[in-house]
């Protein structure tokens, strides 16, 4: 993988870590840090992860990690090498070798462990702060290129398209979304329930996704 132009990444970086030193002193519930690239940067990668929002970052007592991935991106795909629950559960998903080619980001930067402690955040800056990143993620798609762009959560493919999505596999006992087809930025858009959300995946929804999302991504590779 070969990013002509990491200057650009890191300019987003830089903008996120001034946002972010500016905000946190009015705001504790920021104090967690951000977190934007799970991977290298790259050109024309063939499949873009996007999750929501970075958490609470589990080694947290290791502080020089943490700041590292507040000044730049890992070496790896972690997606392909980490063993936290979602990376496992996106390997049941995709190849290891595809997600080691891929690229994988948030679609907003900035860290919190739940739902709550996001909403603590005052209204008017937690709007700002959602518009900075997607802002931001919306650039970087464009500037990556991707052949796919996979949403990780129905939640976060709402956030970045406005289209409700064709229905690419249900769960037609519950009348549940599993897999869901758009675009966004003129890229093709896939949006797939989250492997690890707060409504957990029946066994039975959870084997139609890993027998049934490798044939989805090789239709929509082969466009």
């Amino acid at each position: 993988m070969s990013c002509a132009e990491p200057e650009y990444y890191t300019k987003i970086y830089e903008e996120t870590k001034k946002r972010w030193a500016h905000e946190r002193r009015e705001c504790k519930a920021l104090e967690l840090g951000f977190r934007i690239l799970y991977s290298p940067p790259c050109d024309s990668p063939k499949l873009l992860l996007i999750g929501l929002q970075p958490g609470r970052d589990e080694k947290r007592k290791d502080r020089d990690k943490a700041q590292q991935q507040m000044d730049g991106w890992p070496a790896e795909n972690e997606f392909a090498t980490e063993d936290w629950c979602l990376a496992k559960r996106t390997r049941e998903l995709v190849d290891v070798g595809a997600l080691r080619a891929s690229m994988a980001m948030d679609a907003i930067f900035f860290r919190s462990p739940n739902d709550d402690q996001w909403e603590k955040i005052p209204r008017e800056t937690r709007k700002g702060l959602k518009e900075f990143c997607l802002e931001r993620t919306k650039s970087i798609i464009d500037r990556a290129k991707p052949s796919l762009i996979m949403a990780i959560g129905l939640g976060t493919f709402s956030m970045l398209t406005k289209e409700q999505g064709k229905l690419e596999l249900p769960n037609n006992r519950q009348n549940r979304r599993l897999v869901v087809s758009g675009s966004v930025q003129g890229f093709p858009l896939i949006g797939i329930r989250h492997p690890t959300g707060k409504q957990a995946l029946s066994s039975e929804d959870w084997n139609s996704m890993t027998n049934n999302l490798p044939k989805i991504l090789k239709r929509f590779y082969n466009k």
